[in-house]
This record gives C-alpha cells, sequence and structure tokens, in this order.
C-alpha cells in the first residue's frame, strides 16, 4: 500500500503508535521524521529517534562506529519504551530495519505499551546519504532486505510528503 503524510497522520489519531521508518541509506527517512514530528500541534504528539542519533559526539559531529552498533540500537530501543511509557502519541524511529527480527523489538514494545505498530518503508534513492555509507554496504543491505507484513510503502517525491 502507498501511503502519504496525511495517511500516517491518519492512522495515527486512535491510540499511540510506534512508527518505523526504514529503508535503505539515503531515501529520506530522516526527512521524513522530521516532517511528522513538525506536524506536532501539543507537547507529547511526536517524538523522533534513530539509532545514528547516538553516534553524535560532544560536539555534535556524527561518528560511526561500528563497534557500538549494539549498544547504540539498544538505547534507541530502549528510548523508544520509555517515551510511549511517558505518554507520548506518537513515537517515530528511522533506521534501516532490513531485517525481520530488528522489526520484531519493536513490535514487542509496542505490544508492551498498547500501542500500534505502523511500519512504513521508504523508496527512492533521492537524498543524499549523509553518513557516507560505501555503495556496496547499501547493496548488500538491499540483498538482505526482508518484507514486513502489512508494511506501508513512501514514494520519496513531493506528492508522497
Amino acid at each position: 500500500m502507498k501511503a502519504t503524510l496525511s495517511k500516517v497522520l491518519e492512522m495515527s489519531n486512535s491510540r499511540p503508535n510506534l512508527i518505523l521508518l526504514r529503508g535503505l541509506p539515503g531515501v529520506g527517512k530522516s526527512y521524513l521524521a522530521q516532517m511528522l514530528v513538525g506536524s506536532a500541534t501539543y507537547e507529547k504528539e511526536w517524538a523522533w529517534l534513530e539509532s545514528d542519533m547516538y553516534m553524535v559526539d560532544e560536539y555534535g559531529q556524527y561518528r560511526f562506529d561500528r563497534s557500538r552498533l549494539t549498544t547504540v540500537h539498544s538505547m534507541c530501543r530502549g528510548d523508544t519504551l520509555n517515551l510511549l511509557r511517558r505518554g507520548y502519541k506518537n513515537v517515530v524511529v528511522a533506521n534501516t530495519f532490513t531485517q525481520i527480527w530488528e522489526i520484531e523489538f519493536y513490535d514487542d514494545i509496542a505490544y508492551i505499551c498498547n500501542a500500534g505498530l505502523i511500519v512504513c518503508t521508504v523508496l527512492s534513492h533521492r537524498w543524499t546519504n549523509v553518513h557516507g555509507v560505501p555503495e556496496s554496504k547499501i547493496m548488500a543491505m538491499r540483498d538482505r532486505w526482508e518484507d514486513w507484513p502489512g508494511e506501508k510503502f513512501f514514494e520519496n517525491n513531493s506528492e508522497s510528503y
């Protein structure tokens, strides 16, 4: 199913939601997350997390460190759980989520918090790959991609946002 920003906003109206934005590096996951968070009309309506946020040093510089991947993903999951427990209506997590097991952690969090789970795959390669992920790594991510049943799809163009 092709989704639009307004469709995600409609889906998020009935109860707390955990919205996962998945896709390869450079497709615009962070941009879409910013758009959703920017639509907030009251405090605790939207929160946005991504594992890359935990790779930023004290000077605000992104510093990828492969040895910290397990830790930063765990921190992202923990903060997701905490935000939902603190009463945020919609928590958006923007990560690659290339494999089902990565999503299942968040499915469990949604269940624990009695929140809906909305999984959106962002398509296209329109944006700049801001973290410099090599094309070979992006291809490897594409090769291991697993579909999530019921996921929504965003075409990365101005009509979809």
